[in-house]
């Protein structure tokens, strides 16, 4: 392994950081999407239970109790809904419910793509370096066959090798990087969509509480 990095020039150096980083990114962010799955596998259900029975009080308390990100995007919701209880334009109300909820989600999305950028970027960046190292071993090749009166297979050789080398580490670390990057992008989509779904069941419930709570007051009057 040590032959192969000297062997491959000055920008194994760069491949090889590009390689950590884009490891220690990878790892690090599989087990975080594991943990926030399993928290939403446990929080999404129990909170469609509650809105399925429109129990606000109940949404508001099992969030409460439950404090995290996702469980934010929820309470904030019933809070705002409770803070306008007496607007009288439905329409309002409905907006600006959806508005907080969508700015706690945008927080909550966020934490989930944290540092995944790093990944694309390698995979940008390491096939370019290894391009570059294909550079500069084909540039050594021709300088030493221009130095050499009967240049052999030995002489070319090394700035051959280090081109390859370097086109294929660079190769090597970039796919794996960019597929990485891809499927923690489309697990955050994905649930995106699962707490957009139940968000958007809250809101229908809170309006139609509010609707409600409208009739009863006028028939009351």
């Amino acid at each position: 392994m040590i032959d192969l990095i000297l062997q491959g020039g000055m920008f194994m150096g760069p491949l090889l950081l590009c390689s950590i980083v884009g490891l220690a990114v990878a790892v690090d962010r599989w087990f975080y999407l594991r943990s926030a799955e399993k928290e939403a596998d446990a929080v999404l259900p129990a909170l469609d239970a509650l809105i399925a029975r429109e129990d606000i009080d109940g949404v508001e308390e099992f969030c409460a109790k439950n404090k995290t990100l996702l469980t934010g995007i929820f309470l904030t919701g019933v809070q705002k809904f409770k803070q306008l209880r007496d607007e009288p334009d439905l329409n309002f109300v409905q907006t600006e419910i959806s508005r907080v909820m969508e700015d706690t989600s945008i927080a909550n999305t966020l934490d989930l793509e944290r540092r995944t950028g790093v990944l694309n970027t390698v995979g940008n960046v390491a096939p370019l370096f290894g391009f570059s190292g294909t550079v500069t071993g084909m540039m050594r090749t021709f300088e030493d066959i221009s130095a050499s009166a009967n240049p052999t297979t030995q002489v070319v050789g090394a700035g051959i090798r280090e081109a390859l080398i370097t086109t294929i580490v660079g190769l090597v670390i970039a796919v794996p990087a960019v597929l990485s990057y891809n499927y923690f992008v489309s697990q955050v989509d994905a649930m995106g969509v699962r707490v957009e779904k139940t968000a958007n069941g809250l809101v229908d419930v809170l309006v139609m509480t509010r609707v409600k709570e409208r009739a009863s007051a006028q028939v009351k009057a």
